[in-house]
């Protein structure tokens, strides 16, 4: 995967708050739609349960955060 594609999607899991996720979740759907339309769409179906561990305590977020973007 092309590096900036991949930093934008660290963006998204090491956001701070579930509100900079989105915003960041938003940002990647808007600019890789066109070239990684597969990608975006896979992102855009599991949205809720990937972003999920925000409702979690702060503590647990490292152990829930996945590193598969898609799967």
């Amino acid at each position: 995967m092309q590096p900036k594609a991949k930093q934008s999607l660290q963006e998204i899991w090491r956001a701070e708050t579930k509100v900079e996720a989105e915003q960041a979740f938003e940002g990647f759907l808007n600019t890789y739609d066109t070239k990684y339309p597969k990608a975006t769409a896979c992102l855009e179906k599991d949205r809720e349960e990937r972003l999920m561990f925000y409702a979690s305590p702060t503590a647990r977020w490292p152990s829930l955060r996945t590193r598969t973007p898609c799967t």
